[in-house]
């Protein structure tokens, strides 16, 4: 999964400009960062790709330019990015076709695709820029017909932005599973993995691309918008956008992520208070609300509101750290984790406390946590999580793909209880999930009930086998290394 950022401009743009909107997809990947700067009057794009952050992309070339791509890595599976490979292993690609260059960024994950087993590929993403080149000198540069074919050849999650011969283009999975936002003033198109960006490129006027459909943006007319259905399916928005990785003020297939937060703590509270109220229970009275701070929180205060207990950020985080779950070595991500907070002793010594949180996938930060927080001895440690037991693996850009390192896979809820060292642990329901985001989601890491056909094959042959050489040897046959 990655954050992607395309731009159609009627005039030059400084690139300073497009490094910051650039930058605020990080919170979507800080592996690497790329950009393609276009020029018309030369035949290759220009490429610049860093390690970390797009801030730290420095351009020397003063002059401006009217076409831009950018994308954030954050690798799901393979070799990661070093100061030495990055060209490898980051976006942009191109590929030269008879009609020009093709420049591409891809936000998902690539599971099955033509030539997938016989190519020595790095990424899905250097795959997928080859194979649509491919198309494009097939079907003579025919955008409809290249995605046409395109759809029914490859499998997984897939949000594409792209450049050709004077057109800025832009594709969107038959699911949808993947996120991809358009938006347009009287300068300038951008096309980006959530809207965010479009506040800070002062465009109001904004819409999702839809599952299935082709956007071409052509530079003449200057900034026209044509749009073709290539193929319509349910739709399958990933769930964990909304539970944590979106940024809480962007607007995702028709609702704002805050608000879709709010409603997931709202149910999330009427839970609790079943739990509360049950004549079996314990007399569970909670002295305060504690997000573990930055994604819970608005979760957290609508469980405040609802049960009328007090909201109190008792855990501080170290705002100059990046995300833990994105970090993509696992012994960093485990050292980050016991620097990564601190804490205001008063809401915790002596105190029954619920700590609010939006999922659990590994495990390591809440055990790390609840480790520091014991120290404070406070009288009892609850925990509420807004998203339902992640038991599965993903196959579509979430950085887990067995269900060995799962937290909640194969155990029961007084099991985790036990592991966690707490008094209680309520998950969200799945019905209460879905009952809190409008539109159809994907919700195949907490059911196994997978949008397409190839990813319940590959997950059923990983399952039978994953002990065994040959299980290994099923999946690496299956999938590419891919980003």
């Amino acid at each position: 999964m990655c954050g992607i950022l395309g731009i159609s401009s009627s005039k030059n743009i400084p690139y300073k400009f497009i490094g910051s909107l650039l930058q605020l997809l990080t919170h979507r990947g800080q592996d690497a960062s790329g950009l393609a700067i276009i020029d018309k009057s030369t035949l290759l794009p220009s490429l610049y790709k860093v390690k970390n952050q797009a801030s730290k992309i420095e351009i020397t070339d003063t002059s401006k330019s009217k076409f831009f791509l950018g994308a954030t890595r954050y690798p799901t599976f393979g070799i990661k990015s070093t100061v030495e490979n990055v060209h490898n292993y980051s976006q942009p690609f191109s590929y030269k076709t008879q009609y020009g260059w093709l420049t591409l960024v891809h936000n998902g994950n690539i599971i099955k695709a033509p030539g997938i087993e016989d190519n020595e590929y790095h990424t899905d993403s250097h795959l997928i820029t080859d194979l649509i080149g491919h198309l494009i000198d097939k079907h003579k540069g025919d955008l409809v017909k290249v995605f046409n074919e395109l759809q029914q050849e490859i499998e997984g999650s897939f949000s594409l932005v792209g450049y050709l011969k004077d057109t800025l283009f832009a594709f969107r999975d038959p699911h949808g599973i993947r996120p991809l936002s358009i938006g347009q003033n009287e300068d300038y198109v951008i096309i980006a993995s959530e809207s965010i960006v479009h506040q800070l490129g002062n465009i109001l006027n904004t819409r999702e691309v839809e599952p299935g459909e082709l956007v071409l943006v052509p530079s003449d007319p200057i900034l026209s918008i044509i749009s073709h259905k290539i193929v319509d399916k349910p739709h399958r928005i990933c769930m964990f956008e909304y539970v944590y990785f979106a940024n809480p003020t962007s607007f995702l297939d028709g609702s704002f992520v805050y608000d879709i937060r709010l409603k997931l703590g709202r149910m999330l509270a009427s839970q609790l208070k079943e739990k509360i109220d049950s004549p079996n229970s314990k007399a569970i009275r909670f002295d305060s609300i504690i997000p573990v701070p930055d994604t819970s929180r608005t979760a957290a205060l609508a469980i405040s509101e609802m049960l009328n207990i007090p909201f109190r950020e008792a855990i501080i985080k170290n705002r100059y750290l990046p995300r833990t779950f994105i970090i993509n070595d696992e012994n960093t991500r485990r050292n980050t984790i016991d620097w990564k907070y601190s804490f205001v002793k008063k809401y915790i010594n002596d105190q029954v406390i619920l700590i609010v949180d939006d999922s659990i996938v590994r495990g390591n930060t809440l055990k790390a946590l609840i480790l520091k927080l014991t120290e404070f001895k406070p009288k009892e440690i609850h925990v509420a999580i807004t998203c339902p037991a992640i038991r599965y693996p993903c196959y579509y850009g979430i950085d887990f793909s067995t269900e060995e390192e799962l937290f909640a896979s194969n155990k029961t809820e007084e099991e985790l209880e036990y592991e966690l060292g707490i008094q209680s642990l309520t998950y969200l329901s799945i019905d209460n999930l879905h009952k809190s985001i409008p539109k159809g989601i994907c919700d195949a890491c907490l059911s196994g009930n997978y949008p397409t056909e190839f990813a319940t094959t590959l997950r059923n042959t990983i399952k039978l086998n994953v002990h065994s050489e040959k299980g290994k040897r099923d999946y690496e046959r299956s999938n590419i290394k891919r980003v």
